[in-house]
C-alpha cells in the first residue's frame, strides 16, 4: 500500500507515525514545502530564548524518528495537484524545480493553517512578524539581537501571545500585550484571567485590553502601533490573534466536484491523528480530507471567522477538542465523542 501524507504538521507528522506502526510494509511518502520538519508550534516560543544548538538538536530528533519508523519525507516538496480519479498527485521540488507525478492508495492532507495577520495599513512593513514555523522562529532570533529592537508588541492575548511574551522578557524586552477583548484569555472566566494578568504585570507585562489595532506607523520598519485608543512605541510586533484554514495551492481534480480541504479547521491535534489510524485505515475511503462542494457553487473556501461562528455562550460553533476549535463534521462511523471528524 502507497499512502501519501501532504505536509509535516503536528498532524501530518503524528498520522504518519500511526500509520507506520498500524500498516507494517505500507510505503509512506510525506511532502512538505518548508525547510523543516514540524517540531510543534506550541513550543517554538520556548526557543526564542534558547541557543541554536537546542533548535536543531530538535530538528534532527524529528528526521531520526522518521527515518527510524520507514518514513520517506520529502523537504522543499509541493503538492500542486491532485487527481482524484487516477489517485496521483502532482509534485514540484522547490530546490530543483523539476516536477513529477507520484501515484497513492490512500492520501492524508494535513495542510494545517496559517496566522491571521490585521489588514490594516503598515502591515507589511518589517517587524510585523508572525510565529508559525521554524522559519519564523529563526527570523525572530536573528532580528531581536539588534541592538534598536528594545519595545515589542504581542497582538493577542491567547496561550500563545502569553507564551511569545514570557520568552521576550526573558530576552530583557519591553513587552506589550494589545488584546482586542476585555480580557485576558476570553475563554477563562474572568476571575482567572484577572489573575494571570495580574502576575505577569509583576514581571514587567504592559497591558492594552478593549483594543484594536488600526494600523503600523513607520517607514521601512514598523515604529509604532496605532489602536483606537493610542499610539504605542514599537520595534517589533509578533501577530498572534488566531489562524485561518490552509489548503496546498494549485488545481485538483476529483469525482463530483469534490474539494479537497485541510483535514483540521484550526489548528492539528494529534488524537483526531490517533483515530485515524487505529486499525479504522482499512475501512476508510481512498481520498481522506475531502469535502463536498457546498450547496450553491462557489470554491468551499471558509476562512477561519470566530466573529461569526460564536455561539450565545462565546464558544465556536461546533465541538472541541483539547481546547482547539474545529469545523462540525459526521463523515467518519462511529467518532469518539468529542473528537473533530477527520474530513473524510
Amino acid at each position: 500500500m502507497k499512502i501519501i501524507i501532504i505536509g509535516s504538521i503536528a498532524a501530518g507528522v503524528s498520522a504518519a507515525a500511526r500509520l507506520a506502526a498500524a500498516q507494517r510494509g505500507a510505503q509512506i511518502t510525506v511532502y512538505e514545502k518548508g525547510g523543516f520538519y514540524s517540531c510543534g508550534t506550541g513550543g517554538l516560543p520556548h526557543y526564542l530564548c534558547e541557543d541554536l544548538d537546542s533548535l536543531n538538536k530538535a530538528i534532527q530528533a524529528k528526521e531520526t524518528e522518521l527515518n527510524a519508523q520507514g518514513i520517506t519525507a520529502h523537504l522543499r516538496h509541493e503538492v500542486r495537484g491532485i487527481d482524484a480519479a487516477a489517485r496521483k498527485v502532482t509534485v514540484c521540488d522547490l530546490a530543483t524545480g523539476r516536477v513529477f507525478e507520484d501515484h497513492y492508495d490512500k492520501l492524508v492532507l494535513a495542510t494545517g493553517s496559517s496566522n491571521r495577520v490585521p489588514q490594516v495599513p503598515g502591515s507589511d512593513r518589517v517587524g510585523v512578524q508572525t510565529l508559525k514555523t521554524v522559519e519564523d522562529l529563526i527570523f525572530l532570533k536573528e532580528f531581536v539581537r539588534t541592538p534598536y529592537v528594545r519595545d515589542i508588541v504581542i497582538l493577542g492575548g491567547s496561550w500563545a501571545g502569553l507564551e511569545i511574551a514570557k520568552s521576550f522578557l526573558k530576552l530583557g524586552r519591553n513587552v506589550r500585550i494589545i488584546e482586542k477583548e476585555q480580557q485576558l484569555l476570553p475563554q477563562f472566566d474572568p476571575e482567572v484571567s484577572k489573575l494571570i494578568q495580574k502576575e505577569l504585570e509583576a514581571q514587567g507585562v504592559q497591558f492594552n485590553l478593549g483594543e484594536q489595532v488600526r494600523s503600523f506607523p513607520g517607514r521601512t520598519f514598523v515604529e509604532q502601533v496605532q489602536t483606537n485608543r493610542g499610539t504605542y512605541p514599537c520595534d517589533l510586533c509578533v501577530v498572534a490573534i488566531g489562524v485561518t484554514q490552509h489548503r496546498p495551492a494549485g488545481r485538483y481534480r476529483g469525482a463530483a466536484g469534490t474539494q479537497w480541504r485541510c483535514a483540521h479547521w484550526c489548528r492539528p491535534c494529534h488524537q483526531c491523528a490517533q483515530y485515524l489510524c487505529r486499525g479504522r485505515l482499512r475501512g476508510l475511503p481512498r481520498r481522506i480530507s475531502a469535502h463536498q462542494q457546498p450547496e450553491g457553487g462557489g470554491s468551499g473556501d471558509r476562512p477561519h471567522r470566530p466573529d461569526r461562528d460564536r455561539g450565545p455562550q462565546g464558544r465556536s460553533a461546533g465541538q472541541e477538542c483539547n481546547g482547539h476549535r474545529h469545523r462540525p463534521s459526521g463523515h467518519l462511523p462511529e467518532p469518539p465523542p468529542h473528537h473533530h471528524q477527520a474530513g473524510v
